[in-house]
């Protein structure tokens, strides 16, 4: 341990020396970071245009200005459209024309009584060119609508004889309009009292849209600052200063578990000013077990980490490697695509990758549900890694008859 103690001292004064250009290296890679977040996430959350509806009633009656205005004022018609009420002319010989409006709902003359005796031309619908795509969607919501429609009118009609006998006219009439603006409502609240809404997570591990992709970015953060201690790992790993270092009695195991220290330490400091940064997107869980799970992610990914730059210490590619894993962790996890747009094969393998693995196991600080199969996966993989790097290092020091 004493022996592990002097080479963590001689690695801190190494880092020391070129502490300021560390610094930063590090401040630029987080702001970097945060900077391609910022887009991503402001391009994924960004509001998709409204289309613009409009409305025309030429029936005018009670019950029709009731229907418009359930309509108009509906929740989920305001979240796609923005309507507006116009006449014919404004609608149609105008806003249609000049592309004012995008669409238009024409309700002619005792429409009603036309969809009740199967008129076509009770509601005629306008669509502009950009959403011909949508006509056949459209075409079935009318077709739907108008059946709906008949079946509430031929209830409340079912109602007029046993009316008419026991009232007077007048307050027949009255009853029967009370009753079709009751079946009206009652069908214009379909779609919010029919449905049973529930908002699912957006990604397995249970955390929403911006929490994905701060996940990912924090992940891609904290492998990509591998590449500020590669120099210093290849230098130790370099045939002769490895035989010296292994000459003085240090294990294999013992060297790449010192590698991890100084970066295990850098990135709690990364991890920490990512959380203070991500508060203003989406809410921090910082409990025991979510802060836990950060932190053995933190631990077995600096190990695996240097033990790959072990790895790849004699090879020219290395750094070059080490941004590709970062920047394909990032892509397979949905970091810069959104994953419905991936193969789902693609998605899957994402999962697996140290990037995927490390964002599960962030996810629980951003109110995401903990992944002990992940943990467990990152286990083995940062131990096959470890063992072909203490392999390799044997190798090494055997082709010099060393130790």
């Amino acid at each position: 341990m004493r022996k592990i103690f002097t080479l963590l001292r001689k690695d801190l004064r190494l880092h020391g020396r070129h502490f300021s250009a560390m610094l930063a290296l590090c401040a630029l890679l987080l702001c970097g970071c945060a900077a391609a977040l910022g887009a991503v996430l402001g391009s994924a959350t960004e509001e998709p245009e409204k289309v613009k509806l409009a409305l025309v009633d030429k029936d005018g009656s009670a019950l029709s200005r009731t229907a418009i205005r359930a309509i108009a004022g509906s929740e989920d018609v305001a979240a796609m459209f923005t309507v507006e009420n116009c006449d014919d002319a404004e609608a149609v010989k105008i806003g249609m024309a000049d592309g004012t409006y995008d669409a238009a709902i024409l309700f002619e003359e005792n429409y009603l009584s036309r969809i009740l005796r199967g008129e076509s031309a009770a509601v005629t619908i306008l669509l502009s060119d950009k959403l011909l795509s949508a006509s056949g969607i459209v075409r079935h919501f009318a077709v739907t609508g108008e059946t709906l429609i008949k079946v509430a009118e031929y209830g409340v009609m079912s109602t007029w004889q046993p009316l008419r006998d026991e009232l007077p006219s007048d307050a027949a009439h009255d009853a029967l309009e009370k009753l079709e603006l009751r079946y009206a409502m009652r069908l214009l609240s379909l779609p919010q009292n029919a449905f049973a809404v529930e908002v699912l997570p957006y990604a397995e591990s249970g955390v929403g849209l911006a929490a994905h992709y701060i996940c990912c970015f924090a992940a891609f953060l904290l492998i990509l600052c591998e590449i500020l201690f590669f120099p210093y790992t290849a230098r130790d790993f370099a045939p002769p200063m490895l035989r010296r270092i292994r000459s003085y009695g240090i294990s294999r195991g013992a060297l790449i578990t010192e590698k991890a220290i100084l970066p295990f330490c850098t990135r709690l400091v990364l991890l920490a000013a990512a959380l203070c940064l991500s508060a203003r997107f989406t809410d921090l869980t910082l409990t025991p077990a979510a802060l836990l799970s950060a932190l053995l992610g933190l631990l077995l990914l600096s190990l695996l980490l240097s033990a790959l730059s072990a790895l790849l210490s004699q090879s020219s590619l290395g750094i070059s490697l080490l941004f590709a894993l970062a920047v394909a962790g990032l892509f397979l996890g949905g970091g810069l695509l959104p994953s419905s747009m991936l193969p789902y094969t693609l998605t899957q393998i994402g999962g697996f990758t140290p990037s995927g693995l490390a964002a599960r196991l962030l996810a629980p600080l951003y109110g995401g549900s903990f992944d002990p199969f992940a943990l467990v996966i990152l286990m083995l993989l940062t131990a096959l890694v470890c063992f072909a790097a203490l392999w390799q290092m044997r190798r090494i020091c055997q082709k010099g008859g060393a130790a």
